[in-house]
């Protein structure tokens, strides 16, 4: 069934659809949904019945009302009103008391607004979310005062018999990721899905499948922008949050749907990555706790808590045994070390599950490489390369021939599976591929890729031993362009091989540094930045690099700006030199950020002192680096001049001109252009900008605030999920008491009145700056069709998008206007002979 509210015409006069207001802020919704009216008596009623008069503005043009029912309608008596700051309005009612259709809330001098060349129009809109009301515009036209001009249909749809069904399981980004997955055409009309800042984008196939005016009914949907075959909805800095509830809805369709195999081929590097890091990354966890394990070894043995044990084998006996140590040690040695004992097992199983091979078998081809018969150092010499000796021995903590002997496995078997006979294929080809696996690793290629794993660790420590800390500082400098590029999984990797075989490397002490760095460019940027949904971005991402995790702060801030990128980059070369001049090593792998300290545990407190010590110098570097050299946005004069210069450059080549001469024939006309920014254009852009901060400012409080509420939501579902699972019907019943009560209008209310007073401010200075800008790039298109049509470029008008970007330098920095893309080397526009 349908509950109705209905919406009283609070004076005589004419009913418009919202939209056509045209305001730029009333008209786009955001304020709310509703209609406007264009008074013609003097004196204004309560627009609902059953409610009460919930706040009045100083300026006495303006009130909210809320219904019983908690619906909240904003009535605004003319557009800018608020400049006559309370002159020609006579309150006749009092705030916080009860109303009805018949209540005379305020008398307007409707004559006194005209005389002031202000319009009368009068929206009247509602807060509400559009999954639970409908609005329905009953009359349109002519009215008088107290008709029912509209209607609000609250929704209550039939729930089941089950108490908990009465609350919603999904949150908004779930219920808006649901509907833009059916509103798009299903997934299987995408290509690809992703977002930025505050746009979700998707790749479309076919636009005619797109139901772009559902889409913008979506209740967080704030609009929605085609850039080809690009559909951008705009959300805001929630729009990352979208993304992931559709991956999952896409993921949870795809498991019923029988997977397309890929007709793309990849290259032979693109391979090669994804086979080192489908290897790896299944054994990382392994890693890091045996690292962990051997870290709280060395505390413990630092500590005197335990005894420092060492065992040995000889060929001719065993110096010390384990049971020659008290319990105590000895079980936190046997702990402690069997995990990097047996590693070499885990990368048999991890390659052999990565070609999807019999992980049973690669168990059993693992532990005969690590052969507890040959632990302890005993070996056989075969023979001698020069100074190297090829051995037969145990491969226990081996990377690279275990990966080997799984790769061998699985070409060995399924080889013996072309012609063995099905009758006896269980029997002998597990034994054959098993024996014709583990004979050559023991006897060729174990002895030869272990030389190759050795090869391995000294290029690491001849990096990590370049003089001065050089080699540790252009280490962690270019370690995150490697992470961008992706290859840094295979050297970290690689990195963490040499040291899980008990070959320390400062190089491990770096992967940190690096994170750090980027945390340090972050806090340069919160420094800088007047962007409130930066600070909310950067402030977000901050605690995940305290745990090694830079995706956050690198993808959502320093990397889209790049110069904060490069400076962190800057910042942790100097970090990595830092390091590099102490004596501090990794000696053990472990997890990253904080608990990176336990890399250095075991070579006492004075290397994790300066561990700890390399970690302020990368932040503070990076920090300060940022703060000096990163600008937020340049400004639009310094843009204009780059676009100019380019210009010169094209015309001296395609006229055959010294570019002295070029610019001395073009100023006439380019002077223009920079003139065009003058003060007055400067002071606009300020005070645009000024304003663009204080309403984001207040946007993201607002957004904050909606985040706390859905929080709280959350929690009480995840309570009545546990209380249904256990039968207490009563107590789900006074949580939904609870859910059905959450509210924070009270809250924000204030916020929402300043909120909607700089919105009108800010739509005035937007379209004095619009105005501006497009007289600009009007004149810019001039200039160039003319240079144009005299040198016969043929795309020379394409630069417009640049002279576009230079003066919406403001606009875009707050992700107003979309950024064109547009080559603007100089090398693409030169002449070719």
């Amino acid at each position: 069934m349908d509950k109705k509210i209905n919406i009283y015409a609070p004076c005589d006069g004419f009913v418009n659809k919202i939209s056509d207001l045209n305001d730029g802020v009333f008209s786009e919704k955001m304020l709310g949904d509703g209609l406007y009216i264009e008074p013609t008596s003097n004196t204004f009623y309560s627009p609902i019945n059953d409610g009460w008069l919930e706040n009045i503005f100083e300026t006495k043009h303006a009130f909210h009302f809320k219904h019983n029912d908690g619906l909240i309608a904003l009535m605004h008596i003319g557009l800018d009103t608020v400049n006559l700051k309370g002159n020609g309005f006579k309150l006749l009612h009092n705030s916080k008391e009860k109303v009805s259709n018949k209540t005379k809330i305020v008398e307007v001098d409707l004559d006194l607004i005209k005389k002031n060349n202000i319009k009368t129009n009068t929206p009247i809109v509602f807060e509400f979310d559009k999954n639970d009301y409908q609005i329905n515009l009953t009359k349109l036209g002519k009215v008088k005062q107290g008709d029912i001009i509209a209607e609000l249909n609250l929704v209550i749809k039939q729930k089941a018999n089950d108490l908990l069904s009465n609350l919603d399981f999904k949150n908004k980004y779930e219920k808006a990721a649901e509907d833009i997955y059916k509103f798009v055409g299903t997934n299987i009309n995408i290509k690809k899905a992703y977002n930025c800042m505050t746009r979700f984008r998707l790749i479309v196939k076919d636009k005619s499948l797109v139901n772009d005016n559902d889409i913008k009914k979506i209740n967080i949907v704030k609009g929605i922008n085609w850039n080809g075959e690009e559909l951008q909805i705009i959300i805001g800095g929630d729009s990352y949050k979208v993304r992931e509830a559709y991956q999952n809805l896409v993921d949870k369709t795809s498991k019923n749907n029988i997977k397309n195999k890929s007709t793309k081929k990849r290259s032979f590097k693109q391979k090669t990555l994804g086979f080192i890091s489908g290897i790896i990354i299944p054994v990382l966890p392994i890693m890091i706790t045996a690292g962990l394990l051997k870290a709280l070894q060395s505390i413990l043995e630092q500590l005197n808590a335990i005894a420092k044990v060492s065992i040995s084998m000889n060929a001719g006996g065993i110096s010390k045994l384990l049971t020659d140590y008290d319990l105590g040690s000895a079980l936190v040695f046997s702990i402690a070390n069997i995990g990097l004992a047996f590693l070499g097992v885990a990368f048999v199983v991890s390659t052999v599950n990565y070609f999807k091979g019999n992980i049973y078998i690669a168990i059993f081809i693992g532990i005969t490489l690590m052969n507890p018969y040959l632990t302890g150092g005993l070996n056989w010499e075969l023979f001698k390369l020069g100074d190297v000796s090829i051995k037969v021995q145990s491969y226990a903590s081996s990377i690279i021939p275990m990966v080997a002997a799984g790769v061998l496995y699985i070409y060995l078997d399924k080889f013996i599976k072309l012609w063995m006979p099905s009758t006896v294929d269980i029997i002998f080809r597990p034994f054959l591929a098993y024996l014709l696996t583990v004979l050559p690793i023991i006897f060729i290629l174990g002895p030869v890729l272990g030389i190759l794993e050795s090869g391995i660790y000294y290029i690491m420590t001849w990096i990590g031993e370049v003089p001065y800390g050089i080699g540790a500082g252009l280490f962690a400098f270019t370690w995150q362009f490697l992470v961008i590029t992706g290859l840094h999984t295979a050297i970290n990797g690689f990195v963490n091989m040499s040291i899980a075989n008990n070959q320390p490397t400062v190089l491990g002490l770096c992967f940190t540094i690096t994170v750090f760095s980027q945390m340090g460019a972050g806090i340069g940027m919160l420094i800088r930045t007047k962007n409130s949904n930066s600070k909310k971005t950067i402030f977000a991402a901050i605690p995940a690099t305290w745990f090694g995790i830079t995706e956050p702060i690198l993808y959502g801030s320093t990397l889209p700006k790049f110069r904060p990128f490069l400076m962190g980059c800057v910042g942790a070369g100097i970090g990595g030199l830092f390091i590099g001049l102490t004596p501090a090593t990794s000696y053990t792998v472990s997890a990253g950020g904080i608990f990176a300290i336990l890399r250095v545990v075991e070579g006492g407190w004075l290397q994790m002192g300066l561990y700890v010590l390399s970690w302020i110098v990368t932040i503070v570097s990076s920090m300060l680096l940022t703060i000096l050299f990163y600008k937020e946005r340049n400004s639009e004069l310094s843009e204009i001049k780059k676009v100019n210069n380019l210009v010169y450059k094209i015309y001296s080549n395609w006229s055959n001109l010294p570019l002295k001469e070029s610019k001395e024939k073009l100023n006439k006309n380019i002077i223009k252009l920079n003139n065009f920014i003058d003060d007055n254009f400067k002071n606009l852009i300020k005070n645009f900008d000024n304003s663009l901060k204080e309403t984001q400012k207040l946007e993201v409080y607002l957004k904050n605030i909606d985040e706390r509420l859905e929080n709280k939501k959350a929690f009480i579902i995840k309570r009545a999920i546990n209380l249904q699972n256990k039968g207490k019907i009563e107590k789900i019943k006074l949580l939904n008491e609870k859910f059905k009560i959450l509210d924070y209008s009270e809250k924000t209310v204030e916020k929402k009145k300043k909120l909607y007073t700089l919105l009108l401010d800010r739509k005035k200075l937007e379209n004095e700056v619009e105005k501006k800008q497009d007289e600009f790039l009007k004149l810019s298109n001039t200039i160039l069709l003319n240079i144009s049509n005299e040198i016969k470029h043929p795309y020379i008008l394409n630069l417009n998008s640049a002279y576009f970007n230079a003066v919406h330098s403001c606009d875009i920095n707050y992700m107003l206007t979309e950024k064109q893309d547009i080559e603007t080397k100089y090398s693409f526009y030169k002449k070719t002979i």
